[in-house]
């Protein structure tokens, strides 16, 4: 495994691009990370989704969306996306977009009662997208709607009501640049 300190990783990931990280740096993500794997039978690998911020920072949604210091998931394994498509201007944008909702509220119902939803039979799906509240988000469902903007496609042009791990199976499919690596002080 590729071991990569805040300093080095902030050399090799633009701000801009996505992250996801295997722990959790809030007990709040975890719940996703439960109701996915009880969802699909197996154990969620991703359950948290952040942006690289400028300097040695993410952009993370705790209770509120926050800037974090990324030495906050030191030990942790991390994933970085990096859509090659992208020029400078337009990581510029994605962190500009993230700025503008600095404070919006974590999505606690759609998350809990959300998850629960989707194991109705025939009708999950549906239940779980009327849960959803849209001014507030969980930490992948707001980094898919800011990618959006700069990327149309992104999730194949679906809703945004996604799992980290869909965000790391889309941007695999997609052809994006992977870097996956621990993170080490």
């Amino acid at each position: 495994m590729l071991e990569l300190t805040v300093a080095q990783a902030c050399e090799r990931i633009p701000a801009g691009a996505l992250l996801n990280t295997q722990n959790p740096a809030s007990s709040l993500t975890d719940a996703i990370r439960v109701g996915e794997s009880l969802e699909s039978g197996e154990i969620a690998s991703f359950g948290h989704t952040m942006r690289k911020a400028p300097g040695e920072a993410v952009y993370s949604q705790e209770t509120r969306l926050v800037v974090l210091p990324l030495a906050r998931w030191v030990g942790c394994i991390l994933r970085a996306y990096i859509n090659p498509q992208y020029t400078a201007r337009e990581f510029g944008i994605l962190c500009d977009e993230e700025v503008l909702r600095l404070g919006t509220r974590y999505d606690w119902i759609g998350t809990s009662l959300g998850q629960l939803c989707r194991w109705v039979p025939f009708l999950g799906d549906w239940l779980a997208s009327k849960v959803d509240i849209p001014w507030t988000n969980f930490c992948s469902e707001g980094r898919c709607e800011i990618e959006k903007k700069i990327y149309p496609r992104f999730n194949r042009g679906a809703a945004c009501q996604i799992s980290p791990q869909d965000i790391d199976d889309f941007c695999l499919r997609d052809g994006w640049e992977i870097l996956t690596f621990r993170l080490v002080a």
